[in-house]
């Protein structure tokens, strides 16, 4: 029996066969350790204003969707070991997943309303951006309904019907409110990825999935070193009932050049 862990929605849900179960450990709670060595210090609060890049940057040179496309690349193919954050909850272990100027942070939550909290801590190398979503989904060629589309066109309904009725959705960095969130819709085009063994869709290692995505993300610019605080919530709607909520903290030690 198929089941794989749902990244679809930033979050812990498992399907099995199609049937949506929420996993034990993803009940209000903190996952993670404080990374070695890194102590309380005072959250050097920078502006919203300053601190979110606009969804088309000229000094970044990369659109919301392309870095949505990277970033379910990135989420799609992790193996299931404790690299792969979304059983470790520790973002610690992501430092062996992720390369380049970009660092990648995800959310928790499953289908209640409202959504059972969650804290997950990080330490962060010196200079990174970083990126994220509020809330989003994706719906591939190998997965049941809901989360199912044969074709590129279907694939991209599907991942948009999920976020078409968001309700609730905050966000806040070091406790500054980040306004106009619904500005940071995107929508990936339809992506093709190659699985490595030990995937979460449980297929043979080489299996091509293709699929697309569309949620709501923030990307910022490199945080000041020291310790700080990242909150977002959401709830989706389907049909007028929830279908997905999440409330996520991440406690974020930044590193000194």
């Amino acid at each position: 029996m198929k089941h794989l862990l749902s990244v679809r929605f930033i979050g812990c849900l498992l399907t099995s066969a199609g049937a949506l179960q929420v996993v034990p450990a993803c009940s209000a709670a903190s996952f993670g350790v404080k990374p070695a060595g890194a102590r309380d210090t005072k959250v050097v609060r920078p502006t919203g204003a300053e601190t979110i890049v606009s969804p088309v940057s000229a000094a970044h040179g990369t659109t919301l969707e392309e870095l949505g496309t990277q970033w379910w690349k990135w989420a799609l193919t992790l193996p299931v070991d404790l690299s792969n954050p979304y059983f470790t909850f520790d973002c610690n272990s992501q430092g062996k997943t992720q390369s380049g100027a970009v660092w990648f942070l995800f959310g928790m939550g499953g289908p209640t309303a409202p959504p059972s909290a969650v804290t997950l801590y990080c330490a962060i190398p010196a200079g990174q951006t970083l990126f994220f979503p509020v809330i989003n989904a994706e719906c591939s060629d190998v997965e049941g309904p809901p989360y199912h589309g044969g074709t590129a066109d279907e694939r991209r309904a599907c991942a948009k019907e999920w976020n078409d009725d968001v309700r609730d959705m905050t966000a806040t960095i070091d406790g500054v409110a980040v306004p106009n969130l619904t500005s940071y819709r995107a929508a990936t085009p339809d992506f093709e990825i190659k699985l490595p063994e030990d995937n979460i869709f449980g297929l043979s290692k080489g299996s091509r999935v293709n699929s697309s995505g569309d949620g709501f993300y923030l990307r910022l610019d490199p945080l000041p070193p020291g310790q700080h605080e990242i909150h977002f919530t959401a709830t989706a709607f389907l049909g007028g009932a929830p279908a997905f909520s999440t409330d996520t903290t991440w406690i974020l030690w930044v590193a000194k050049k």
